[in-house]
């Protein structure tokens, strides 16, 4: 079903770039995303501004890149002109607008916005990303059946949000340290802005703390992982082949939009490191008042009721929603976890909306529930609130 939706969406999206532009198919695009393994990669004999195409082996799910030349419109203005083109012709995907949000790509402004809608009677995911470089605009389609979320989400979205334009991506480093080495450094350690993120990071994304420092210095033994900066920005391309795009917040701290729509945080907790009994420091410049202690981590698992119609232990949390009363707790997690939110009825007939707070009152993630909906938190304290916008519904949420 889908390999059809994809060969009818290059010809309804290429119409929709000629009316909004007035401009034609940029050549000569020069770009790349990381195409998810074994996923069938098309680059040559396509239509004018479909410049890439990857399909998934089932033919389930697909991403496609388009480009055209657009040297004056700005980001805001390609993705209001792409969404509102593709809508008056009917293109099933991107029916109804679920997220926006700004976004960093390769030093670009961006937008990632994220849709649903019904193709054939089936229910439709698409992460869709809008950016600009050099002239040319840039839109990547990334669509998915959604009762295909738990296999297709991350694989797509970490697709879409790779792209890297022309000599902006370095490539791997060599195990021999060399001019490339975009990271940091030998000798001293500091010819070069990337210098500053030296130390060990707390990813607790990923329950995994790791040194920043000079990618030759990791040796045969890591060289699957590796990591680059432009500026405010970390790339970190990990063992697991799962590439990051991280922003620099402050001295210590960065931030990323993970795929449910949350915000992941890496805490700096030391901002040096040792190897073959040297010491390598953080460049100066950016400040290194760093914490005394580790970020606050719960030593117990606890799940409390802070208000509303509802009930709650650790592993499970459920009640009834009004327009207006939210039901709330708090949740301690000394390690990561995954809330798996369900319609209660199974009937995917009703709707609610779950935010999850920081203890500061800063958004950690969000999300919106039909049939049902997860978030991925890291070990911390959290305030859960579930809301509706419906006259009535029930929610349920388990986890482990």
């Amino acid at each position: 079903m889908l390999s059809a939706l994809g060969r009818v969406s290059a010809a309804v999206i290429l119409c929709c770039f000629f009316l909004f532009t007035g401009q034609v198919a940029a050549r000569n695009t020069s770009f790349q995303i990381t195409s998810p393994l074994h996923w069938h990669n098309r680059t040559d004999s396509l239509n004018n501004d479909l410049k890439q195409q990857v399909m998934a082996p089932d033919n389930d799910a697909f991403i496609e890149v388009y480009a055209v030349r657009s040297s004056q419109i700005r980001t805001q203005a390609i993705a209001d002109s792409m969404e509102q083109a593709m809508r008056s012709r009917g293109k099933a995907f991107l029916r109804n607008r679920i997220s926006s949000k700004p976004v960093h790509v390769d030093g670009n402004p961006g937008i990632i916005r994220e849709y649903s809608g019904r193709y054939n009677g089936t229910l439709l995911h698409a992460v869709t990303l809008y950016t600009h470089s050099s002239g040319q605009a840039f839109a990547i389609f990334g669509v998915y059946a959604e009762d295909e979320a738990a296999r297709y989400r991350e694989t797509i979205y970490t697709s879409v949000t790779s792209l890297r334009f022309s000599g902006s991506h370095a490539p791997k480093p060599s195990s021999d340290h060399d001019e490339t080495d975009i990271s940091g450094a030998a000798g001293d350690g500091h010819s070069g802005v990337c210098c500053s993120y030296y130390g060990l990071w707390d990813f607790a994304s990923r329950d995994t703390r790791v040194h920043l420092m000079p990618n030759h210095l990791y040796g045969k033994k890591r060289n699957r992982f590796y990591w680059e900066c432009r500026g405010d920005q970390v790339t970190i391309h990990w063992a697991d082949g799962a590439v990051e795009t991280w922003q620099r917040q402050d001295r210590n701290r960065l931030t990323r939009t993970n795929v449910w729509g949350g915000i992941d945080k890496a805490i700096r907790l030391k901002d040096f490191f040792i190897m073959d009994g040297r010491t390598y420091t953080a460049c100066s410049g950016y400040g290194m008042d760093l914490p005394n202690q580790a970020p606050d981590i719960p030593r117990t698992d606890r799940a409390k009721k802070i208000s509303g119609s509802m009930g709650c232990q650790w592993g499970l949390a459920h009640g009834s929603l009004k327009p207006g009363q939210p039901g709330k707790w708090e949740l301690l997690a000394s390690q990561g976890v995954v809330l798996k939110f369900e319609d209660p009825y199974k009937k995917g007939e009703q709707r609610y909306f779950v935010r999850a707070f920081f203890a500061d009152g800063e958004l950690a993630a969000q999300t919106r529930v039909g049939l049902s909906g997860s978030l991925t938190l890291g070990p911390g304290t959290y305030t859960i609130e579930v809301t509706t916008d419906m006259r009535y519904a029930r929610w349920r949420c388990e986890w482990k």
